[in-house]
């Protein structure tokens, strides 16, 4: 008897595994815009086991700017948690026109700790801060994917 239980077991594990998990790609490419900056060829891919976001360049609209700070802030939004996956920070005094977004590749897991997969994020934004002329201080923010 027990072993036609250990036989019954073995078949069971054999002929009732698991199918494969479904893999799914992602690669967009975003140009975006507000009031004073444009966002160009931001990247966001996503795979099975790895998110990828970067690359790109961050435009003045106007000729130059003359700022003592500038920040430049990407956040991911996924089940209503806000997590900053890049950041550039400049201080002193400079003249912006252009910057380059740097890049990011790893793993993201979402509170599960499953792999994020698109369908998991609900928004992607980029909060540009900086300082005028004057010394105030002026945030944009800019749109780059939203769950739809």
């Amino acid at each position: 008897m027990l072993l036609i239980f250990a036989m019954l077991t073995v078949v069971t594990v054999v002929f009732f595994k698991p199918s494969a998990t479904e893999q799914h790609y992602y690669h967009l490419i975003v140009t975006a815009e507000s009031e004073n900056w444009r966002i160009e060829d931001y990247k966001i891919e996503i795979q099975p086991q790895t998110f990828v976001s970067g690359g790109g360049r961050i435009q003045l609209k106007s000729d130059k700017l003359v700022s003592e700070f500038f920040q430049a802030e990407f956040t991911l939004v996924s089940k209503n948690k806000q997590v900053v996956i890049w950041r550039k920070t400049m201080t002193g005094d400079m003249q912006i026109s252009d910057v380059d977004i740097g890049r990011i590749e790893g793993p993201v897991l979402t509170e599960d700790g499953d792999y994020i997969k698109l369908d998991d994020i609900e928004h992607i934004y980029a909060q540009i801060t900086w300082n005028n002329q004057n010394g105030d201080t002026i945030e944009e923010r800019i749109s780059l994917y939203e769950k739809g």
